[in-house]
């Protein structure tokens, strides 16, 4: 049998859409967040790709003039069109949803933002509400969560390879808060066994980072940067008899 270990990287993908399971913002953040005209707002970090806090943000609504400018359908969420927003700063209009504007901000931390509302009555409302969420966000700054070079073993059934070392990632970049604390808890959750084919992009698990800012911890997705082909029909029956006899431990490498 084959036993040689093979060494991978955990791939943390950014998904299509922004982060939300870590939504709500926590209690003694969110009594910070200033009081605006609008009710209908997204707040997006493009340095971790979470979204920052939101309202309606996940209804669809007539997109005016912002969907002639960036080729969004007349109804469309706010979730959806700050995705598509390109620019530095752009005013928008419907009949429908009032007044809106979208802004690419990088606070005095460097951290980089979309702000995108809509639902205001005046032009100058949008803009005023723009400016006072740009304070609020001078509190927010990245965070490179520093990891030691650790690694994961998987073991693989069925596979031409018995086992993969997965190696972790360095650094992670997190949002926190200078009002808060650094205080960040970790936890990884991931296959215990992984069944072969294995391919790059295979969902593996995840890695939740806990912080003061979200009410849920941040979720990171880790996927395979590996391929690992189906071994032939004898080494497979093999695996099964040692799987149910011996569990996982069958495939692990021996320490010495």
């Amino acid at each position: 049998m084959n036993k040689a270990i093979i060494v991978a990287t955990f791939i943390c993908f950014r998904a299509d859409a922004f982060d939300t399971n870590q939504l709500p913002l926590s209690d003694g953040v969110a009594k910070t967040f200033p009081d605006i005209s609008s009710s209908c707002y997204i707040i997006v970090n493009e340095d971790t790709n979470v979204v920052v806090t939101s309202s309606n943000s996940e209804v669809p609504i007539d997109t005016g003039t912002f969907g002639e400018l960036y080729g969004v359908a007349q109804l469309a969420t706010l979730h959806e069109m700050a995705k598509r927003f390109t620019d530095t700063k752009q005013f928008f209009q419907s009949a429908m949803s009032g007044n809106g504007c979208a802004v690419r901000y990088k606070n005095k931390n460097e951290a980089r933002f979309i702000i995108l509302i809509y639902g205001e009555s005046t032009k100058e409302t949008a803009y005023n509400d723009i400016e006072k969420i740009k304070v609020w966000l001078d509190q927010l700054y990245i965070y490179h969560v520093p990891q030691q070079d650790s690694f994961l073993y998987i073991p693989i059934i069925y596979g031409t390879r018995s086992v993969v070392k997965f190696k972790v990632p360095g650094t992670q970049p997190i949002l926190l808060s200078r009002k808060g604390s650094k205080r960040i808890e970790k936890v990884y959750r991931y296959r215990t066994i992984l069944k072969a084919p294995v391919v790059p992009n295979d969902e593996i698990g995840y890695v939740f980072y806990r912080t003061d800012i979200f009410k849920n911890p941040i979720q990171k997705t880790i996927k395979s940067g590996i391929n690992i082909k189906k071994s032939n029909w004898l080494r497979r029956v093999y695996d099964s008899i040692r799987y149910l006899i011996f569990g996982t431990t069958a495939f692990m490498p021996i320490e010495k």
